[in-house]
């Protein structure tokens, strides 16, 4: 009975939006710096912000968004080579970064017991076969979890659980499944300003199961920064390594994101190979977070260097100004080590601003990354001039084009317009935590800025007081859809789906909004 409500849904992802009911408001004067100035050094991840920096989602919404390119899991699925299937694994984890392109407003920080689910549902004459997790993926279960069934699965492309399990300090659990895979993670955001720029990181691991091979993928999400927050156009970019594992045959994907460097020649690039257990290269991965991303034989790769050796010996000198390079085995572990060393790690919330005059200006201290802001706060450019562009490769992800009224919608992709959709019909079948009935998001969403900011306050109060009286009961708080457990790749115990929630027993919902 619970797929008949569900199946209700879909237009909710398949007929997706081009614009929102309201543009984006234009902010007011106080800007971000001012805001920020007596917390240089500090960590924000819990800070309030004006409503006016924020659009209108939930961060819960933002962590659905990993979904937007999702037939890459089920590509992989049905890869028969497991080289390929880390391929389009390595696409995926690309491709969950790619709306973080020019969105510059923080989404609304979640609060306790908030949830967002998210159903893609394929066509009713599709049925979904069984997939019994046993043997080597069991043990990626909690104990006492129930095994998802038929009924369970039946017609849907795949759904998405997500709640926030913590407020202090804020992590957001997120459970994805379909006939093909399970996709989970914990984000526990965290950023920290620095005066010119604001880094940006959200902490945990992301994991992949594919049923059919019971294979286990995992990784984490590379640091992002916001420049420009003093003077200039904001603008941000992602760099690090993210290293994707294959703990089933041992192979990784160690993917480069570069950092702009100092004439920005390499902003939005991602480069790396894929190795086996035996660090081994087997293939070349290459393209731009924002854009696409290519494999090509290592063959192809080294013939390339070969005959391009112009526009290699660009690229490789620009990328040992910044990053150390994915051409260089002896630098493969450099900028992890350097990132973790230098920032403090946090979520993928952006923020917009304004202008300061420097003058009255306090001194900020250096960013342990900052290498491309100058006095005139410019945005850099990508140099084509090291664009790689190698013979026999193959694509393995493009973007998908955003709306042409993106701009005035908060840079939103089509899928993010889809997000807060909801018909009368679907509020009988949801919690009353959910997402898109928070108030304050939805009047900012219709363009009533001032309605968001008064009830953005009267929900923090609430959640206030509602610690205050658990505190004075002894009480503490127990998420409702997630446990804490332990999977073998992950050194501490995380929060793990208890796959309670499709059973739409709601009653008990707490009355957060």
């Amino acid at each position: 009975m619970p797929y008949d409500l569900l199946r209700k849904r879909e237009n909710s992802l398949v007929q997706l939006e081009n614009q929102l009911p309201s543009p984006s408001s234009t902010k007011k004067e106080a800007n971000l710096f001012s805001i920020l100035k007596n917390s240089i050094g500090k960590e924000l991840s819990s800070i309030t912000m004006p409503v006016e920096f924020n659009e209108p989602l939930s961060f819960l919404q933002r962590i659905s968004e990993y979904m937007e390119y999702s037939y890459l899991l089920k590509t992989a699925s049905e890869c028969s080579d497991p080289l390929q299937r880390l391929q389009y694994m390595s696409a995926f984890a690309v491709s969950a970064l790619a709306s973080n392109w020019e969105r510059l407003n923080k989404p609304f920080n979640p609060l306790l017991g908030e949830t967002y689910e998210l159903c893609s549902p394929v066509s009713a004459a599709t049925k979904v076969r069984r997939n019994t997790i046993e043997d080597d993926c069991s043990m990626y279960l909690c104990e006492g979890v129930p095994v998802p069934t038929d009924s369970d699965r039946e017609d849907l492309g795949f759904r998405l659980v997500c709640e926030q399990v913590s407020h202090h300090p804020p992590v957001s659990a997120f459970h994805a499944e379909s006939e093909d895979f399970q996709f989970y993670g914990n984000i526990h955001p965290r950023l920290k300003f620095w005066g010119k720029s604001l880094e940006i990181k959200p902490e945990g691991t992301l994991t992949v199961h594919l049923l059919k091979h019971k294979e286990v993928y995992s990784w984490t999400n590379v640091h992002c920064c916001v420049h420009n927050i003093i003077i200039g156009k904001l603008w941000f970019e992602q760099y690090g390594m993210m290293e994707i594992h294959c703990h089933t045959n041992g192979m990784t994907a160690q993917l480069n994101f570069k950092s702009a460097g100092w004439f920005g020649r390499d902003l939005h690039r991602v480069e790396g190979f894929i190795v086996d257990n035996q660090k081994k290269k087997l293939c070349f991965l290459y393209g731009k977070w924002t854009d696409y991303l290519k494999v090509c034989l290592m063959e192809d790769y080294e013939e390339y260097t070969k005959t391009h050796a112009d526009v290699c010996n660009k690229h490789k000198h620009n990328t040992s100004m910044t990053d150390g390079g994915v051409g260089d085995d002896s630098n493969h572990d450099t900028p992890t080590k350097k990132f973790s060393n230098k920032l403090n790690v946090l979520t993928r919330s952006f923020t917009g601003g304004g202008s300061r005059d420097r003058s009255t200006s306090p001194e900020p201290p250096v960013s342990p990354h900052d290498p491309s802001e100058d006095d005139n706060g410019a945005i850099p450019k990508s140099d084509s001039s090291v664009s790689l562009d190698i013979p026999n490769s193959t694509a393995l992800w493009h973007v998908q084009q955003r709306p042409d009224d993106s701009l005035k919608y908060y840079n939103f992709t089509s899928f993010a317009m889809a997000l807060n959709e909801l018909q009368d019909s679907w509020k009988k079948s949801l919690p009353i935590t959910d997402s898109r009935l928070r108030p304050d998001i939805r009047m900012l969403e219709q363009g009533d800025t001032e309605g968001a900011a008064a009830e953005k306050n009267r929900l923090e109060e609430k959640q206030r007081d509602a610690r205050k009286q658990r505190k004075k009961k002894k009480e503490t708080w127990n998420p409702k859809w997630f446990v804490q457990g332990r999977v073998p790749h992950i050194k501490n115990e995380i929060w793990l789906f208890n796959n309670s929630y499709w059973s739409q027993d709601f009653a008990d919902s707490p009355d957060i909004f």
